[in-house]
């Protein structure tokens, strides 16, 4: 998929970057007008004589026995709702201290006059000292028990709006019996509707505060009309107030907003220094100064110049001379220029807790986690957004993708089922997360969304192919191929679905199945320019190859091999190929006196068979050495998806060892030692960036020994950028021998382990591949050996049916069974191979 993603971190900051401007060019409509003060205190002390009970009821909460605790408040110690709710806030966890309210005025409902109207009260204090969660649950059970009560309600509505939870508070306020509501509610309510869109339904309550007589509420119904574009009417109001109070700041900048609504930025800058310029003879004309530049900071991020809005905003935040709203604001900014750890470092600080925070700075905050891949660090800050507002979309997208690459499954995923039910429209962007999980090694994540999305709209072609082609895209042809089988049968999908088949089969090597598909799109859909991909890949098809390599090897003991080996592979047509294989390999032993050599020539022929699912190859082996004889090997894989295969293979064979091959050369009598091999084999491809390959071989020596070989190897990939990659390898194996045999010096137990890394250089026409890999082994008894050894490899593409790779490889060892630690000679060896295919 070449389009550039929208991933649902990516479209959380658009609504968060949304409501921030919303916010800001709302001016003072956004924030609600605060209700007279009041006098009663947020917390109290431990009522007299119950001491005791506090302590008690402490306890209980502390260990999450909310029921039990509430029952000795209002049962044993017989407190009214009221004591019993300040009592709980004298806990020093709010989480605690507010699920204990909630739970308290269901169990415990307010029933009197006075209950609820102390109980109304102490809410309102509350909210006014920003205890937000506590103030909407308290006001919630009053509100419940007594719905009619218009004063709680316009109250609950005020406080829900402070609480950000706006889409409450406009239903709160839309229930409510009484139509004449105090100008507190309706600026609040008016903030509530700016904010959720509805510019129309705001313009109206504004306009029922100016009727009431708030003079301040013009400038925020001029600001709803702008949003409204009515741009007419906003101008006459602002003109009518500049008549009365020509250097009235407010109205100055309700015109510099109105201006950038139009997307007249400069302009709108021209007006914010006018309104600086009168400022600046202003009683608090450091703070009025400030507020204005923080506009025109926004109107050069609406303007994508979030430099300069960095350089304003700068000083203010890192020098501790702003609010939280312009903090909150920064670090948004930081964000947008993609500056995460300055937003990060910036919100770290100016936030050691975040009740007070603005939701668009925390959500900005947890996005840069997420972008600089420290997923964990942003999942607590979104669930920190919806304790707060539960509503709040954007957390919840963020929320979704967190989950989702932090490996959290299940919970991911119901994040995203919750928000495509919402919102359908979601589930464009849930597919380009699902591909993005796919191409940075999350396929499990990548799967599992695919499948969502898929499973909710079954019948989508666009869903399904996008599906299909991000496991094409990410070298998993038979997934892809289940995936374009399912879209080749929905209406308006057959002939892509078709295509995706076919070219999904031959580079399985499935030749038979891709006929298939090519036979159906050469008779029905020959002139369809979808279908010419498939058929492209069809005629393309490899047909055959040839493989040349030579082999140099020497080692520390004076082992020395010299190896060419001819190997081809032509189609017999379909699914199946005849291999043929001719080999010479003369072994030398140099550590003998006078040194001892043969050569042992094979010739070899075979039949594969390719599937999707299956992979066969038998050959049958002739040998000549010291005169002639034959063995065998024959495999076969189940491949259960791209990411798991098992395989079995037996084999009979020589062992390759100058004293096996011809133990005559010691003045032994008997046969060379053949052996009877059975190996199982297992290879996972956890996620793009792990794999795993175990494996089991039993072998029975023709000498009556046995041979038990256990390996295991795990590649990781630290790095893969442009044209560099970087993996990490651990490997061992452990060979048990039945029977020690000085013929070709088996050992009782023989280990080898080790760790390194590769690192490949990889360009159009060749490639550099290097690694370095520290080895440890031993044959037992004897001590263990340290013996490094590092490869470097070249290779060069001609052509794309012909290269050639050439490699060189050197060791060194210790001698412990000399006692000596110092590295000394290990092993060296050149290798060329040439490659053509047809």
């Amino acid at each position: 998929m070449g389009k550039k993603r929208k991933t649902l971190v990516c479209m959380a900051f658009s609504m968060v970057v949304s409501a921030n401007v919303n916010f800001v060019e709302a001016g003072a409509a956004a924030a609600p007008t605060p209700m007279p003060e009041g006098t009663a205190p947020v917390k109290d002390k431990v009522p007299a004589g119950k001491t005791e009970a506090y302590n008690q009821f402490r306890q209980l909460a502390g260990q999450g026995k909310y029921d039990e605790a509430l029952a000795i408040l209002h049962d044993v110690y017989k407190l009214d709702s009221l004591s019993s709710v300040k009592v709980a806030m004298m806990l020093d966890n709010r989480d605690q201290a507010r699920q204990i309210i909630d739970k308290l005025l269901v169990k415990y409902p307010p029933t009197g006059q006075a209950d609820r109207a102390g109980l109304h009260e102490y809410a309102v204090q509350l909210g006014r000292n920003k205890y937000y969660g506590e103030s909407v649950a308290i006001l919630q059970g009053v509100y419940a028990a007594n719905p009619n009560d218009s004063v709680v309600a316009g109250d609950y509505a005020v406080v829900l709006s402070w609480a950000g939870n706006h889409r409450a508070a406009v239903d709160v306020y839309e229930k409510r019996t009484t139509k004449n509501s105090p100008v507190y509610v309706l600026n609040s309510v008016g903030g509530s509707y700016y904010r959720l869109g509805q510019f129309q339904k705001a313009q109206q309550t504004y306009h029922e505060a100016v009727l009431a007589g708030d003079s301040q509420a013009k400038l925020w119904e001029a600001e709803s009309y702008v949003r409204l574009g009515n741009f007419d009417a906003a101008s006459k109001i602002h003109e009518d107030i500049l008549a009365k109070d020509p250097k009235n700041i407010a109205v100055l900048r309700g015109k510099a907003s109105m201006l950038m609504l139009s997307r007249k930025y400069r302009d709108a800058i021209t007006v914010l220094d006018q309104a600086s310029a009168v400022a600046a003879n202003s009683p608090n004309a450091a703070e009025l100064k400030k507020a204005i530049r923080y506009d025109v900071a926004i109107a050069y991020i609406r303007m994508g110049d979030e430099s300069k809005a960095i350089e304003i905003l700068k000083p203010y935040v890192e020098g501790s001379k702003t609010d939280v709203f312009m903090q909150a604001d920064y670090v948004a900014v930081l964000r947008t220029y993609q500056d995460y750890p300055a937003a990060i470092s910036i919100a770290k600080k100016l936030w050691p807790n975040y009740d007070n925070v603005p939701l668009f700075g925390l959500q900005a905050y947890a996005d840069s986690y997420v972008r600089i891949g420290q997923v964990e660090k942003a999942i607590p800050i979104y669930e920190y957004i919806l304790k707060r507002d539960p509503n709040a979309n954007a957390a919840k997208a963020g929320l979704a993708f967190a989950r989702l690459k932090a490996g959290k499954i299940a919970q991911g995923i119901q994040a995203y089922d919750e928000l495509i039910a919402k919102d359908p429209t979601v589930a464009d962007i849930a597919i380009d997360d699902a591909a993005y999980f796919y191409e940075h090694g999350f396929c499990e994540a990548g799967q599992q969304l695919f499948e969502l999305v898929v499973r909710r709209y079954p019948h989508s072609v666009s869903y399904r192919q996008q599906y299909a082609d991000a496991l094409y895209n990410n070298e998993m042809p038979r997934s892809a191929y289940k995936q374009y089988e399912k879209l080749s049968k929905l209406q308006g999908g057959k002939v892509v679905g078709l295509t995706g088949m076919a070219s999904s089969a031959v580079q399985v090597g499935d030749y038979s199945t891709a006929k298939a598909s090519v036979s159906v799109l050469q008779e029905k859909y020959a002139s369809n320019a979808l279908a010419l991909q498939g058929i492209k890949d069809w005629e393309g098809r490899q047909l055959g190859e040839v493989n040349v390599e030579g082999k140099y090897y020497r080692d520390y003991k004076g082992i020395e091999t010299r190896s060419l080996e001819l190997e081809a592979e032509q189609s017999l047509g379909g699914s199946y190929s005849v291999l043929s294989k001719i080999g010479r390999e003369e072994i030398t032993d140099r550590s003998e006196n006078p040194k001892q050599s043969t050569v042992l020539n094979s010739r070899s022929v075979g039949i594969q068979y390719k599937g999707m699912k299956s992979e066969v190859q038998a050959w049958y082996d002739y040998y000549l050495n010291d005169g002639s004889f034959s063995g065998y090997t024959a495999n076969y894989k189940y491949h259960f998806d791209d990411r798991v295969t098992m395989g079995v293979e037996a084999s009979r064979s020589p062992l390759k060892d100058v004293q096996a091959l011809r133990p005559s050369l010691l003045g032994i009598t008997g046969g060379r030692i053949m052996t009877d091999n059975y190996a199982f084999t297992t290879s996972i491809l956890a996620s793009k960036k792990d794999k795993f390959d175990v494996g089991i071989t039993r072998s029975f020596y023709s000498d009556e020994n046995q041979v038990n070989n256990y390996s295991l190897s795990w590649t990781r990939n630290l790095l893969k950028k442009d044209k560099r990659t970087i993996d990490f390898v651990v490997e061992g194996s452990q060979l048990h021998f039945s029977q020690r045999s000085d013929l070709y010096e088996s050992p009782t137990i023989r280990d080898t382990y080790g760790a390194g890394l590769i690192e490949k250089w990889d360009y159009a026409k060749h490639y550099w591949e290097g690694r370095v890999i520290a080895e440890w082994g031993r044959d037992r008894p004897e001590a263990t050996d340290f013996s490094p050894y590092a490869r470097l490899e070249y290779g060069y593409k001609f052509s794309p049916v012909k290269s050639i790779t050439a490699a060189v490889e050197y060791g060194a060892r210790t001698n412990r069974a000399k006692n000596s630690s110092d590295m000394h000679f290990g092993h060296r060896m050149y290798e060329v191979l040439g490659h053509l295919s047809w």
